[in-house]
């Protein structure tokens, strides 16, 4: 067998080897090694080997002391969590915080200005606004039209594309044998008809529904713009300090699902906010911003 070293129970260590004549397996202390010994098998002389296993091994428990005497890494410490911050309530005769589903925001008047609002804040892009914007201006609400009067017109509209094409089905289930016998005839008649019935039928709820998603809202401390127009832009905007009244209207569906038209009357001027969410914040927020002129 190879040589290796043990230890007994009392933790006393021995050199294992085996005998060089007859090969038995004998077992001496390592204070021994080196020794001249009588094999107690063969009676045969020997050296007792296993120094050079034996100094490995005093190497090896020197290299484990020395590991162990040396002291540990220090951890790295901890930075300090931060204190939490108080922060005040909102003032309540500041402008009031709007969570619309159109997405409609709010901010103090002495918060940000809209340049930065519109790019750390999430506020609906507006060129006209940020190409316009007045020294100290800023915006107390950014909103378009409400999600419940659009998802209203979708619906409509989708109505009137199935009646569409259930009509041109009809038209040419009805015409198939003028297909046959007149296919020119027949195939621009079809044509003329498709055409007609998309714009007695589609148009007339599309057109209005894509100009509802195009408006656009903003109140700042110093004036309020609408933004609308499908192709082309129409822009109104009046200063805040010349509005003179104020006006809500709601039908049956926008009572229901909270939404409606604010109108703003100023020197002889109509605006119209429409289709808003929440349109008595939104008055909220014009008052705000014409006490906000007036004490300017």
């Amino acid at each position: 067998m190879p040589m290796k070293l043990r230890k007994n129970a009392k933790g006393e260590l021995f050199i294992a080897f085996d005998c060089p004549h007859c090969h038995a397996e004998l077992k001496n202390r390592v204070e021994q090694i080196g020794s001249f010994e009588r094999c107690s098998y063969c009676s045969g002389k020997f050296t007792i080997p296993g120094d050079e296993v034996y100094r490995a091994y005093l190497e090896t428990q020197s290299q484990r002391r020395l590991e162990q005497s040396r002291p540990a890494p220090a951890e790295p410490q901890r930075q300090p969590e931060p204190e939490p911050v108080f922060r005040p309530r909102r003032d309540p005769s500041r402008s009031p915080e709007v969570e619309t589903r159109s997405g409609a925001v709010a901010i103090d008047l002495d918060h940000r200005d809209l340049d930065h609002g519109i790019k750390d804040q999430g506020y609906i892009a507006d060129d006209y606004i940020s190409m316009t914007l007045n020294p100290g201006e800023k915006v107390l609400m950014q909103f378009g039209p409400a999600t419940a009067a659009i998802v209203a017109l979708q619906i409509i509209t989708g109505i009137m594309v199935i009646f569409w094409l259930m009509a041109i089905i009809g038209i040419i289930v009805t015409g198939r044998n003028d297909f046959v016998n007149r296919p020119g005839l027949a195939l621009s008649g079809t044509l003329i008809s498709i055409f007609y019935l998309f714009a007695m039928m589609v148009l007339p709820t599309l057109i209005p529904l894509m100009m509802l998603m195009r408006r656009r809202n903003t109140i700042t401390n110093m004036r309020i713009v609408t933004r609308s127009g499908l192709v082309s832009m129409n822009v109104n905007e009046v200063h805040n300090a010349s509005i003179s009244g104020l006006s809500i209207r709601q039908h049956l569906f926008g009572r229901w699902f909270g939404y409606g038209t604010v109108h703003i009357y100023a020197d002889g001027t109509h605006l119209r906010l429409t289709s808003v969410d929440q349109p008595i914040a939104v008055t909220s927020a014009v008052r705000l911003a014409i006490a906000s002129a007036n004490q300017a």
